[in-house]
């Protein structure tokens, strides 16, 4: 072993036939398997399974995408009672100067410095994406939050480009994040 990487002729021979043997990874090898062979078997550890929000949460951390479905659908139930629209609702149902609130993921931030201090996020949820645009005066009150949190709810007043098309981008009115446990 050199700076943590196994070089194939390092592993016993009993190990890299280990799956032509019929025998899985918890029963124990015949033979002599080296170093890497348990001598006593364990029993598996009794974890308490993982919820779907968890798993989802586990998967983003690790990989930045999971298969169990987007983080905002497990936040959905808690959201929605709020007040808390869906990307589909605001761009199909929106009324230009109409308050709403958002949330998602932040998947894109930016800060031109044609701008004059604006700056644009993307927020995704489980639905779509909604562009927001965050005056100068509120991102210097909420910069960290803005700058840095991977998830954001705003509440803001919806431009709407023409009737029943996207909406151009509600305007920041207020930024913070949801209390997650």
């Amino acid at each position: 072993m050199r700076d943590g990487t196994v070089l194939a002729a390092e592993l016993p021979a009993n190990v890299a036939g280990l799956c032509a043997t019929g025998l899985s990874r918890s029963q124990p090898c015949g033979g002599d398997a080296g170093p890497l062979a348990p001598s006593v078997m364990l029993p598996d550890a009794a974890l308490p399974r993982m919820s779907m929000a968890e798993l989802t949460e586990a998967d983003y951390r690790v990989t930045g995408v999971s298969l169990n479905g987007h983080p905002m659908r497990h936040l959905r139930p808690l959201l929605q009672p709020n007040g808390i629209r869906t990307a589909r609702d605001v761009q199909t149902n929106g009324r230009d100067t109409e308050q709403v609130a958002i949330a998602g993921l932040v998947i894109c931030r930016q800060r031109p410095g044609t701008a004059k201090g604006f700056v644009f996020l993307s927020l995704e949820d489980e639905t779509g994406i909604v562009n927001v645009v965050v005056t100068p005066q509120r991102f210097e009150r909420d910069a960290l939050k803005i700058s840095t949190s991977p998830l954001l709810m705003v509440r803001g007043t919806l431009q709407v480009e023409s009737p029943g098309g996207h909406p151009k981008s509600p305007t920041c009115g207020h930024s913070k994040l949801p209390q997650l446990a």
